[in-house]
C-alpha cells in the first residue's frame, strides 16, 4: 500500500514537474520572441528613420541648389538685358550723332539744358 501511495505521489510530482517546465520554456520562448521582434521593429525603425532624413536632406539640397540656379540665371538675365539696352542707346545714339550732326556736332536743340 505505501509503495503504491509512494509510487502515485512520484508520478504526481513527476507531472507537476512536467507541466513547470513546460510551462517555463512556454514563458522563455515567448520573452525571446518578443524581445527579437520588439529589436527587428526598433532596427527596422531606426532604417526607416535613417532613410526619411537621408531623402529629407536630398530633396532640401535639391531645392536649395535649384533655388540658387534660378536666382542665378534670373540676375545672369537681367544684367545682359541691362548691358543690351545700354550697348543699343548707345549705338543708337551715336548712329544718330552721326547721321544728323554735321562733323559730329550736337545741334543746339539737343545740347541745350531744359
Amino acid at each position: 500500500m505505501w509503495s503504491k501511495r509512494g509510487r502515485k505521489r512520484e508520478i504526481q510530482a513527476c507531472k507537476s514537474l512536467v507541466v513547470v517546465v513546460v510551462v517555463v520554456v512556454v514563458v522563455v520562448v515567448v520573452v525571446v520572441v518578443v524581445v527579437v521582434v520588439v529589436v527587428v521593429v526598433v532596427v527596422v525603425a531606426g532604417v526607416v528613420v535613417v532613410v526619411v532624413v537621408v531623402v529629407v536632406v536630398v530633396v532640401v539640397v535639391v531645392v536649395v541648389v535649384v533655388v540658387v540656379a534660378v536666382v542665378v540665371v534670373v540676375v545672369v538675365v537681367v544684367v545682359v538685358a541691362v548691358v543690351v539696352v545700354v550697348v543699343v542707346g548707345v549705338v543708337v545714339g551715336v548712329g544718330v550723332v552721326t547721321l544728323f550732326c554735321p562733323n559730329n556736332e550736337v545741334p543746339y536743340r539737343l545740347s541745350r539744358q531744359p
